[in-house]
């Protein structure tokens, strides 16, 4: 555990300037998510966690939300575009700007740049990238769900037994197996099972800023506790979460050269 309290999973790298940020970038494009904030001194946090007065569960506000949202939907959707399942729903509200349990992340880092640099909070030191290892993330969400559901003497076997029905794998792939499952399996699942955990998740019916924004979502499937600590719970390898700080004086330069690569605040 690091003097801050995060995990030693966890790792800062800058300030950068920006061709050093970019050279980041370079090194985990594929099999990663990103996330661009505009101060670097902030956590993750959701939406529902950032505006949920205090106090209030946050199970409970985000029943509520989701309640009154659903009563009201049918006045500005066409009866097509009606969600099928709770996870639609969740991401169509996340759309619309209402709170949510939900955490935007994008495939491509220059857009989670953009984000980080276009919006940085003025007298802040530094914006920031989070760079999240997605297989990292799945493996640990398996884990995470293995741990939740079988008692400690029958892991291993468990393990054993679900890589010899799956023939061609190891048992240290059930973890992986399991994380994949655990990010398709049916979002309804979240409101019933509080696992301490972060899982991807896509929707089936992606919007189209989501689609150009490369976007999919990180989903802390224990929302009554903070975005931070179902990250910590997945137990992650060294490196698996990076926070990457670009030095604000770089600001203007970022823009510049996002803007020539033709990201920008309409492309978007």
């Amino acid at each position: 555990m690091s003097s801050d309290g995060r995990p030693e999973s966890f790792e800062e790298v800058g300030p950068l300037d920006w061709e050093d940020l970019v050279e980041e970038f370079g090194d985990r494009e594929a099999g990663w998510v990103f996330r661009g904030q505009a101060d670097a001194r902030w956590d993750l946090k959701t939406t529902l966690e950032r505006y949920t007065p205090p106090g209030r569960k946050l199970s409970d506000a985000e029943r509520i939300l989701l309640r009154e949202f659903k009563r009201r939907a049918h006045t500005y959707l066409e009866p097509q575009l009606i969600p099928d399942e709770e996870g639609e729903w969740l991401a169509l509200m996340q759309h619309f700007g209402a709170p949510t349990r939900l955490l935007d992340t994008t495939r491509s880092p220059l857009v989670a740049a953009y984000f980080a640099v276009e919006d940085a909070v003025e007298g802040a030191k530094g914006c920031a990238v989070w760079a999240i290892n997605r297989v990292d993330c799945l493996k640990g969400a398996g884990a995470a769900m293995i741990r939740a559901t079988v008692d400690p003497v029958t892991q291993g076997k468990v393990r054993s037994a679900l890589a010899k029905l799956l023939r061609e794998y190891e048992p240290s792939d059930v973890d992986l197996i399991t994380g994949v499952g655990l990010s398709r399996a049916s979002p309804d699942q979240w409101f019933k099972e509080a696992v301490p955990m972060v899982a991807p998740f896509e929707p089936e019916k992606v919007t189209e800023r989501l689609s150009i924004q490369q976007g999919e979502f990180l989903v802390p499937r224990d929302v009554d506790i903070s975005f931070m600590d179902n990250l910590k719970a997945l137990a992650l390898p060294s490196g698996a979460v990076v926070k990457l700080v670009l030095n604000l004086d770089e600001r203007g330069r970022a823009l510049d050269w996002l803007r020539q690569v033709n990201i920008t605040r309409a492309s978007l």
